[in-house]
Order: C-alpha cells, then sequence, then structure tokens
C-alpha cells in the first residue's frame, strides 16, 4: 500500500513539472514543433533597461521590416522630425519672344515621396503647378532639353545583398536618386488555358515607349500571383516571369520602375506638350545658358508624417531613401554603406553594444541584414519616452500583421513593427502594463510550416509575456 501512494505521489509531481513549464510562455513557445530547426531571438526590458525576460538576445539574426524602426528612429533624432526634403524647378538660360534658349531642370533633394498616392493631398497637382510657373515666365517653347538632376545620392538603387528576384518588384524599389509615385507601376495581364503565354493588356501608369516588357508569365492552376519581375537598377528591360489563375482578364502585378529618373523626365515632357508648350530635346551647354532663375521649391510632408505611413504600410522604398539620407547628414557618403555606417556610429555613442549588428539597407529586405534582440531594444528603451516614436509606433501597431497578431484589444497593450520575408518573422516595439513601457525585440528565423501560423503562435506568446510583467 505504501509503495502504491509513492507512486501515485511520484506520478502526480511529474504531472506538476509540464504545467509549471507551459505556464511561462516564452518557455512554452520554445517547445513548438515549428520551431526544432528555427532559432528565436527574443529580449524584454523594463524602463530601468533592466533585461526580464531573454532567449538568445546576443545572436545576430535576420530582422526583416523591424529593420525599419532603426532606420527611422535614426533618422528622427539625426534629421529632425520636422524636416523636410526639397525639389526644386529651375529655368536655365535665355527667355526671347516665349522661347527659353535653354534647359528646365528639375533638381532632387532625395524626397522618397513626391507623387505618392499616401500624400495625395498634401502634394495636390504639383506638375500642373510646375508647369503654370513656367508658362507664368511667359515660355511657350523651350529650345533645349528638360533635365532630371538625380545625383543627391551615390552607388546604385539597391543593396549589392538584395535578391535578384526581389529587384524588379514593388517592395524591392530601392533608393533611387529621384523618387517618384512610390517608384512603381502596375502591370495588367489576361491569361487563357493552363501552360499558355499571357499578353499584357496595359500598365498603370503608362511607361515610357522605350521601355521593354519581355513576358513569360503563363497561365496555371494557381490561386494567385506567382509573378516575378525583374530589372536591372537604369535598364530600358523589365523581365515577367511566374504563373497566374488561368481565364483572367486585367489580373494586377506591381513592379518597381527600374528607370525611374527617365520615367519622371517622360511623364513632365508629356505634361508640357499638353499644355501647350514644346520641348525640342536639344541639351544647351555652355556659359550663355548657365543664367538660372529658381520657380518653385515643392516640399515633402515633415519627416514623421512619412514614417507614420512608412512603419503603418512598411514600405521599402522609403526606409532606404532615408538610410542615404542619414549617411549624407552625418558623414558625407550618402549610400548604403555611409548610413549603415552612420548609424551604427550614432547608436556606439549612445553607448550601445553594436558587435552582432550588421546593416545592409534602411528597409530590412536583404538576407545579409542581422541586428541582436539585445541591441534593438536598447534602442527602444533609449526613446520610449520620445513624443514623435510615440507617435510612429502608434501608427505602425494599426497594421494588420499586428492587429492580427494581437487581436481586437491590441490598442493599450501593445506598440509594435512587424516584420516578414522568406522563413523569417519578428516583431519589435513596446507591451505597455499599468501605464509602464517594456520594450521587446522577437524574432524567429527559419521556421517550419506558414507564416500566418508563426504570426498566431507569436501573438499568444506576447499576450502571455505581457501577463508576467
Amino acid at each position: 500500500m505504501r509503495s502504491i501512494l509513492i507512486l501515485t505521489l511520484f506520478i502526480g509531481m511529474a504531472n506538476i513539472v509540464p504545467a509549471q513549464v507551459s505556464a511561462d510562455a516564452l518557455g512554452s513557445f520554445l517547445d513548438k514543433e515549428n520551431l526544432k530547426h528555427a532559432t528565436v531571438g527574443f529580449s524584454l526590458v523594463d524602463e530601468n533597461g533592466e533585461e526580464l525576460k531573454a532567449h538568445n538576445s546576443e545572436k545576430s539574426l535576420a530582422p526583416a521590416s523591424t529593420l525599419k524602426l532603426l532606420t527611422s528612429i535614426t533618422a528622427l533624432d539625426i534629421l529632425g522630425y520636422d524636416h523636410k526634403f526639397v525639389t526644386t524647378l529651375t529655368i536655365q538660360g535665355t527667355i526671347i519672344e516665349g522661347r527659353l534658349i535653354g534647359n528646365v531642370i528639375i533638381k532632387s533633394g532625395g524626397d522618397p515621396t513626391l507623387g505618392s498616392e499616401n500624400f495625395k493631398n498634401h502634394y495636390g497637382d504639383f506638375i500642373s503647378e510646375w508647369i503654370e510657373a513656367i508658362k507664368a515666365e511667359g515660355i511657350t517653347k523651350i529650345d533645349g532639353r528638360v533635365i532630371v538632376d538625380d545625383k543627391i545620392f551615390e552607388g546604385d538603387r539597391n543593396a549589392g545583398s538584395t535578391a535578384l528576384n526581389d529587384v524588379g518588384n514593388y517592395y524591392g524599389a530601392g533608393a533611387p536618386g529621384f523618387s517618384f509615385m512610390d517608384n512603381e507601376f502596375e502591370v495588367f495581364f489576361n491569361t487563357t488555358g493552363n501552360g499558355a503565354i499571357s499578353s499584357v493588356s496595359k500598365t498603370n501608369p503608362v511607361l515610357p515607349t522605350d521601355f521593354e516588357l519581355i513576358n513569360n508569365v503563363k497561365g496555371a492552376k494557381v490561386s494567385g500571383d506567382n509573378v516575378i519581375i525583374y530589372s536591372l537598377d537604369g535598364s530600358n528591360q523589365i523581365f515577367l516571369k511566374g504563373e497566374l489563375p488561368v481565364n483572367q482578364k486585367d489580373f494586377k502585378v506591381r513592379g518597381s520602375i527600374p528607370d525611374v529618373t527617365k520615367f519622371a523626365q517622360q511623364t513632365f515632357l508629356t505634361a508640357l506638350e499638353s499644355a501647350g508648350v514644346s520641348v525640342n530635346g536639344v541639351e544647351k551647354k555652355g556659359p550663355l545658358f548657365m543664367n538660372s532663375k529658381e520657380l518653385v521649391r515643392t516640399k515633402s510632408p515633415a519627416l514623421i508624417e512619412i514614417l507614420k505611413v512608412l512603419n503603418r504600410k512598411s514600405i521599402n522604398t522609403y526606409a532606404d531613401v532615408l538610410l542615404k539620407h542619414i549617411g549624407k547628414a552625418s558623414n558625407g557618403k550618402a549610400s548604403f554603406e555611409g548610413g549603415a555606417e552612420a548609424v551604427l556610429d550614432y547608436w556606439l555613442g549612445k553607448g550601445l553594444d553594436i558587435s552582432g549588428v550588421n546593416i545592409e539597407d534602411g528597409s530590412g529586405l536583404s538576407r545579409k541584414n542581422n541586428i541582436t534582440p539585445a541591441f534593438m531594444t536598447g534602442v527602444l528603451q533609449e526613446v520610449s519616452s520620445d513624443e514623435q516614436v510615440n507617435k510612429m509606433m502608434n501608427e505602425a501597431s494599426l497594421s494588420s500583421s499586428v492587429k492580427s497578431m494581437w487581436g481586437d484589444a491590441f490598442k493599450g497593450q501593445v506598440q509594435a513593427k512587424s516584420g516578414y520575408i522568406g522563413r523569417v518573422r519578428a516583431y519589435s516595439g513596446y507591451l505597455i502594463k499599468n501605464e509602464k513601457k517594456y520594450s521587446f525585440y522577437f524574432t524567429v528565423n527559419n521556421f517550419s510550416g506558414s507564416a500566418s501560423q508563426m504570426r498566431k503562435l507569436m501573438g499568444e506568446m506576447l499576450r502571455g509575456v505581457r501577463k508576467e510583467i
């Protein structure tokens, strides 16, 4: 009887242990089958910077789009929340009887949002304003060229480690010297039977005539968009490959414009011609044509307004452009490399450990980006009381990924930016409880199963951690 009692007590105690483990949200999460081959990084710190929970917090891990928080916060500190980017319209030469003998110069100030649908109310019909400014000078003919000066940045449009199959897609627009209409276009396909090559019905906006679409997209038994768009910086060729559902009409796919400068130039030329201002396209060079007059300064929204949209919609090209601006303002190197160097120097100067942090772009698109959870929570804790960061994080939390991960009660409980690239999902921001903000960073690299399933599991874990604080 005594032995039976001891055995019963032993079995009961054995059953208690798993219950204790599962009560810890982080420990329970780490036991998931989806993580058998994955690497999980997590760090949670309080308002004093004390780390409360951690797992692999010093490991270098892919951040995906949560890197945009680092870019955004650094840009706020270095450029200022009310900073505006300026695009200028200048005429250069001499006006004789309505004829400008010279050139029209559109000079880029590195505005990532010029002409964006996200800021339509801010810009209005700015191209018409430019044309009216030219006509107000009495100009009806331009004996010269319309030149778009895109020399503000250095290096290529995309970071060198960006995957080729990302570059031509809308999210791979990178950081061109002149940004226009979010640097993207839409292409519409008509498909017929299984295996048959599709046809391109139109693009929106209409691309310059010397842009060549090379289409090899086929109809297939698929449910959605399986198209990859390839293009190279400055090229006029756009390669379309992959599959779309059969028997579709005007199926829309988004891509990035490979030569935004040429596209913007052609758009403005077309608008000028429509307004009755002819352009012969012969560039005027030399001292006789250097007399200049600035007509218009088109300013962007304030940086904080750009950052709100950037982090809510996770717009890669905005973040990549801002990284180059950080470099230009900090060390005079307006490139991805210069921006990365400036970001690391800035946070090193704040006393953070930057070992294990590698920055390839501003957006998190490159798989060679790596940050440590401890570094990111250090950044977040440093700015946890900043009013502008709070505004930005509130907008980031409105993304569908954060809301679906957290549930209907996310307001007042979490401020977070999400990130996703192939087999990587991440969240970063603040858990809020009893009016206190706890900085967290959470990433899973190389998980198994679906991304939506991982998002659900990560949400459960974060809600559990918040209860345990």
